[in-house]
């Protein structure tokens, strides 16, 4: 819970940083935001590591093996689309980032097809 609180606390130093320094070098409080966002997203996935090593155990043991990859693609998808479009949204770029996020959709679509197609075979065994 504390790697939250410092997480958060960064956060508002850094939006402190980029706005004071919005005035003078705006290039500058842009690159101090980037880095900001990167730094916690890196925080965030080393925070997930238990996650990732109960979905290795879960994979090798043979259960749940279709869905879990199905999943964790899914999630990268979608948060490296979130940060990325906010990153956009933060430059004033909002067609560019609502773009962004379409195509994260149609990723996370196109990861999901499998599972769907296990699905429709399962419902089409329990209907037979």
């Amino acid at each position: 819970m504390t790697d939250a609180f410092k997480i958060c606390a960064l956060g508002i130093l850094c939006v402190f940083i980029s706005i004071v320094l919005k005035e003078t070098k705006s290039t500058i409080g842009l690159t101090v935001k980037i880095a900001c966002c990167i730094f916690v997203f890196g925080s965030s996935l080393y925070t997930l590591m238990p996650v990732f090593d109960f979905a290795r155990s879960s994979l090798a043991d043979g259960a749940l093996s279709v869905y879990f990859p199905i999943i964790f693609k899914s999630l990268g998808v979608a948060y490296i689309t979130a940060l990325a479009a906010d990153i956009c949204r933060d430059c004033g770029e909002n067609a560019l980032a609502s773009n962004i996020e379409l195509a994260g959709k149609a990723q996370m679509i196109v990861i999901s097809m499998p599972a769907v197609k296990e699905i429709l075979i399962l419902a089409g065994d329990i209907i037979a």
